[in-house]
C-alpha cells in the first residue's frame, strides 16, 4: 500500500513551520530553532494546520508560560545562592582523546569542595576542578583567578553563566508567548497552500 501523496502544505500551530499535509494534518516534524527551549518532535504534528485551526495555541501559551515562570525562579535561585555546593566547569578534550573522535569543549558540574587553584599548563593560577573523561584527567575551568579569591566565590561566579543561559531561555519563551498571543488574537481561516508539481 502506498502512502497518500500530500497535495497541500500548512503552518504548524505550535512552531510555525510549514509542513506537508499527507493526511490532512501536519506530518511529523521537529521544532524550529527559533524557540531554543523545545526538543524532539513538535507537539503540533498530527493536528490541523494553523490555516484551518488554532485550538492548540492556548495550551501552548499556558505550557510555555509555566516553563518561563519556572526558569525565572531558577535564575533567581542561582543568583541568590552565594555559597553554592556545586559549580559549572568547562574543559577541552582534544580529538585524539575523545570518545567520539571529534573532541571539543565539555561542561560538567563539580563540587565546590573540589575547586582549587590550577598548577599546570594554561589553567595554572585559575580556579579549576580535576575531572576524568575517557581515562584522561583535565583541569576544568571554574573561574579565572582574577574574578574570585576563594573556591566558593569561583563557584558563584561560574554559576552566573548558568543564570545568564536561563535568562536567554526566558527571553525566547517570552518572545514565543508574544508571537503565539498575536497569532491567536488575529487568527482567521485561510486557504491551504498547494504543493506545486
Amino acid at each position: 500500500m502506498s502512502k497518500r501523496q500530500a497535495t497541500h502544505k500548512g503552518e504548524c500551530q505550535i512552531c510555525g513551520r510549514t509542513q506537508k499535509l499527507p493526511t490532512g494534518v501536519l506530518s511529523l516534524h521537529g521544532y524550529t530553532v527559533n524557540w531554543g527551549f523545545f526538543n524532539g518532535v513538535c507537539t503540533g504534528a498530527g493536528f490541523l494546520p494553523f490555516e484551518q485551526d488554532n485550538s492548540q495555541i492556548e495550551g501552548a501559551i499556558e505550557a510555555v508560560t509555566a516553563q518561563r515562570d519556572a526558569m525565572v525562579k531558577r535564575a533567581a535561585e542561582i543568583r541568590a545562592d552565594t555559597e553554592p555546593e556545586t559549580a559549572k566547569a568547562t574543559y577541552y578534550v582534544p580529538y585524539q582523546k575523545a570518545r567520539n573522535g571529534k573532541g571539543g569543549y565539555a561542561s560538567v558540574t563539580v563540587q565546590t569542595s573540589d575547586v582549587h587553584l590550577g598548577t599546570k599548563g594554561l589553567r595554572s593560577g585559575d580556579w579549576v576542578a580535576t575531572v576524568a573523561d575517557n581515562g584522561h584527567e583535565y583541569d576544568a575551568l571554574v573561574a579565572p583567578r582574577s574574578v574570585a579569591q576563594t573556591p566558593v566565590e569561583a563557584a558563584y561566579y561560574s554559576n552566573q553563566a548558568i543564570a545568564k543561559e536561563v535568562d536567554s531561555n526566558v527571553e525566547q519563551a517570552t518572545a514565543y508567548i508574544a508571537w503565539q498571543t498575536r497569532r491567536n488574537r488575529d487568527w482567521a481561516p485561510r486557504e491551504l497552500r498547494p504543493i506545486s508539481a
